[in-house]
């Protein structure tokens, strides 16, 4: 059950000598839906004044008290817009969670979640976490940054205990939490602030304050969970480790996370309050990776060390075989959970898929694991669209047919496998929001340009605004497929097309 605690006992985890436990905790279930102000003991404030981007399904606006407006977060329950909002809204536990909408124009976001006053205990250590997720993964690069104040909920109160945080690009709760020891014995306020650079919407939920009593035995050994242990089929980029805190010898205050190509890492990654944390990795590329728990008293000894293998992706095939088409899927239903699957697809056939413009799908190989999938387009010299290894989530641009190849190996056209069945599924995760649909459409061109900048598609401008860095205005201009800019300085601008509608997109120029 999720529920305010304030200044509560409940034990959440013994260790030999220490205990853990919950100092306040908010999942947001007693709050008003869509409330955007008065949401209990917490402060919202609005900084950017800017308004927000909305969502759509099917093309047609997903109905909810205080859409669109300016705001900073937002107490959002999925289950009762209208018609419900989906996979990438949906709360971590519960119905309800805290979420801040990107503004639709720049300058962008600027807005602050601060908590009621927490009393940090006096003895031991102490930590915020919280779980956060972007609502969807083709504009999934959110950001944000942990605040603590001592004095009030003023802005100029808080002082960062983080680094401004991105988001990996995709639509899974992760947790995060921070050290809160040195604020040992005084009242806090806690803020989380989103800062958001014209993304689509970071989701919060689950948000509590711990205090760990002092150890008098150090920790043993975590449990390492992903990647699992000699996993091959890794995608390169930005890779999620993560572990299991452990249940004897003492509590640990935080983990040293060892990683590297060596197989016994030396090269610390990170020391982190939580049970995870992001490495950047290469393509076709072994990693290893160790992590020690430690507290007061010490460190872990004699822990394990796993080790994954990143794939080479096979984006860079430019054509796919055409082979032979076997069996049609329509995923009609985007709630993010029912898929569509074909039982007896092989390795040189596709199947193909229907699509619709601004809504993200999610293309499964379920029996057959390690195999590559790509997404190609239905013609005859199909070209790639998306690619990857067991699951690959693409947004479409377009509605329309696409085709679904699996591959036995990382190459394009070669290595079928064509002497046992394996289920394909896709499963349709949601809607962009109806300024991002729009933003698939138009374009500004050349970027950087010298004295004359393109629209792609004027249809449905009103008119043309030019802001300055800043947010000054400093041309206004009636629509045309050609802005003669030749006036302005060399610099960046933000180029404002405001539509019929009353949507305005927003797009960065540089002059050269």
């Amino acid at each position: 059950m999720k529920k305010l605690l304030l200044s509560c006992s409940l034990a959440i985890g013994f260790f030999a000598s220490a205990q853990t436990t919950v100092i306040f905790e908010d999942s947001f279930e007693s709050y008003t839906d869509f409330a955007i102000a008065d949401v209990g003991s917490w402060t919202l404030r609005d900084i950017d004044l800017k308004t927000t981007y909305g969502i759509t399904s099917g093309g047609a606006p997903v109905v909810f008290a205080n859409s669109g407006v300016a705001k900073s977060f937002q107490v959002f329950n999925s289950t009762t817009t209208v018609p419900a909002s989906g996979a990438g809204f949906s709360a971590r536990t519960g119905v309800k969670n805290m979420v801040c909408f990107n503004a639709d124009s720049a300058p962008w976001n600027d807005d602050w979640l601060i908590s009621p006053q927490i009393s940090i205990t006096s003895t031991g250590s102490s930590a915020v976490s919280f779980w956060v997720k972007p609502a969807n993964a083709a504009y999934g690069l959110e950001k944000f940054q942990v605040f603590v104040s001592t004095t009030g909920t003023e802005i100029a109160d808080f002082t960062a205990i983080s680094p401004v945080v991105t988001t990996p690009a995709d639509v899974v709760w992760k947790e995060h939490a921070y050290d809160l020891t040195a604020y040992a014995g005084q009242a806090i306020h806690i803020a989380i602030r989103c800062t958001s650079d014209d993304q689509f919407a970071l989701s919060l939920d689950d948000f509590k304050v711990t205090n760990t009593a002092p150890a008098t035995a150090a920790p043993d050994c975590a449990t390492l969970t992903t990647p699992s242990n000699n996993n091959t089929s890794v995608n390169p980029g930005s890779v999620t480790l993560s572990w299991t805190a452990p249940t004897t010898g003492g509590a640990p205050s935080s983990y040293d996370v060892y990683f590297g190509t060596t197989a016994n890492p030396t090269t610390l990654l990170g020391s982190v309050v939580g049970t995870s944390i992001a490495a950047t990795t290469v393509a076709n590329t072994t990693y290893y990776w160790r992590v020690v728990p430690k507290n007061t008293v010490g460190s872990a000894t004699g822990c394990s060390t796993f080790s994954f293998k990143t794939i080479t992706p096979i984006a860079g095939c430019t054509t796919i075989a055409n082979n032979s088409p076997y069996g049609a899927l329509v995923p009609s239903n985007c709630n993010g959970t029912t898929a569509v699957s074909r039982t007896f697809a092989y390795a040189g056939e596709y199947s193909t898929v229907s699509l619709v413009a601004g809504r993200s799908y999610k293309f499964d190989i379920l029996l057959k694991s390690g195999y590559y999938i790509t997404i190609a387009t239905d013609a005859a010299t199909p070209v790639v669209l998306a690619s990857g290894a067991n699951s690959v989530t693409y947004t479409a641009a377009t509605t329309g047919l696409v085709r679904f190849y699996s591959h036995a190996n990382s190459t394009c056209i070669g290595a079928t496998d064509s002497t046992s069945s394996h289920t394909r599924s896709v499963t349709c995760l949601g809607t962009l929001a109806v300024s991002d649909l729009d933003k698939s459409n138009v374009s500004i061109y050349p970027n950087p340009f010298t004295d004359v900048l393109k629209i792609s598609d004027v249809k449905g401008v009103k008119s043309v605004s030019v802001n300055d860095i800043s947010g000054r205005e400093v041309k206004s201009l009636a629509p045309s497929a050609e802005l003669n800019l030749s006036s302005l300085q060399a610099g960046l601008y933000i180029v404002n097309l405001k539509m019929e509608d009353g949507s305005v997109k927003s797009f960065k120029a540089i002059k050269k």
